[in-house]
């Protein structure tokens, strides 16, 4: 007996991050339900092999590779290519273990026709798990209408939906009604996020995220900093991101901020926990999200936070955990970190990784997916 993870987005060389969210949920139901991912991932010189096999304790992990090429018609054959590896992945897998009782779709697009198909072919529940901002109403104009159709017809089907913060449970329910959902965070690794005892020099901000300015607003952050600068020296901003953006590093070197901002580059998860345990607190500047790992990652590590009031951000950020500013806001978020710098150490750290323990540890978050698989069927 087993579930059928089919995620949309995944880490891979090109994007380390893309997708993180999604591992950590399969990792956490796997600690109380058999998991089996299939994955299609793009090759590149480091995947010289057409197929992995990987098991994690009791989860296996189905990987096919394919090479993507350029040229119209040979991108059209690199993609045919890829769903057709996604048929033999699901029919090796059926072969060797069975049918799965039930099929996890993570993310709607692009995976959804495929899941929906495996579903009705093999006559099991369809669950799906969305992380996806694009039901924001700002956002639902990057989709084109056969893909929103897509997504009606995939919802109808559905068993059941998951969505990480009670906005987007909201906003997906507005669109697509009568399908049942509930609300199941992202999780978040609380062996490896935890407090640490904190000695510097300076207070030290953190900022991580891809760099998408358009999404994470890391010019405005970059502008505050600078007014910020000028009115005082005890501070530093570490940058973790996913990619480099000439601009952004352009911006901090015409200012002469390069003794106050540090871009850190891409680091791996025990990396991103070591430099928010040696931070003082998190700042984010998004102009919409759904629920950020890194916020939860922060209180793990008994960080307070400094974000927007946009999607479910507001729903874990009180005044017992940060402070919240809106969107595209920089006066009020000048004063906010102003005040956070002066009042950061009246927060709490064991009462904020607590709180992250109670709400978004592996094994909460895997608990609750389990009785939703007990609830829906998906297993006995």
């Amino acid at each position: 007996m087993y579930v059928l993870h089919i995620p949309s987005w995944f880490p891979d060389e090109d994007t380390p991050y893309r997708g993180n969210f999604i591992e950590k949920h399969i990792e956490a139901i796997s600690l109380f339900t058999r998991s089996i991912t299939l994955r299609v991932v793009k090759k590149n010189e480091k995947y010289k092999h057409a197929k992995l096999i990987e098991q994690k304790g009791n989860h296996i992990i189905f990987n096919y590779y394919y090479k993507e090429y350029n040229g119209k018609l040979a991108r059209y054959v690199s993609k045919i290519w890829k769903y057709w590896l996604y048929f033999l992945g699901a029919r090796e897998i059926r072969h060797t273990f069975g049918t799965p009782t039930g099929i996890h779709l993570h993310v709607a697009l692009p995976m959804g026709n495929f899941a929906k198909y495996l579903s009705k072919r093999w006559k099991v529940p369809l669950l799906i798990t969305e992380h996806w901002s694009v039901y924001q109403p700002g956002n639902r104009h990057c989709l084109s209408r056969e893909k929103w159709k897509q997504l009606s017809k995939l919802f109808q089907v559905a068993t059941y939906f998951t969505a990480v913060s009670e906005n987007l449970s909201k906003e997906i329910s507005c669109l697509f009604p009568g399908t049942r959902s509930t609300v199941i965070p992202n999780a978040v690794d609380t062996g490896k996020f935890f407090p640490v005892p904190v000695f510097h020099d300076k207070k030290v901000m953190i900022h991580v995220s891809t760099l998408n300015d358009e999404i994470k607003n890391v010019s405005g952050i970059l502008r505050v900093i600078h007014a910020l600068s000028k009115e005082r020296s005890d501070f530093i901003l570490k940058i973790i991101h996913e990619t480099r953006i000439p601009a952004l590093e352009q911006y901090v070197i015409e200012q002469h901020l390069s003794n106050k901002v540090f871009f850190l580059g891409n680091k791996n998860e025990n990396e991103v926990a070591r430099e928010l345990q040696n931070s003082d607190f998190l700042v984010l500047f998004s102009n919409y999200e759904n629920l950020p790992c890194v916020i939860i990652e922060a209180f793990a590590c008994g960080k307070p936070v400094v974000a927007t009031r946009v999607g479910g951000i507001p729903e874990i950020v009180n005044e017992d955990r940060g402070y919240l500013v809106s969107a595209r806001d920089e006066t009020a978020l000048r004063q906010c970190l102003d005040k956070m710098l002066d009042q950061h150490e009246k927060f709490n750290p064991q009462q904020l990784h607590d709180y992250a323990v109670r709400k978004f540890s592996k094994e909460k978050i895997g608990n609750d997916f389990y009785h939703l698989y007990k609830q829906t069927l998906i297993i006995s």
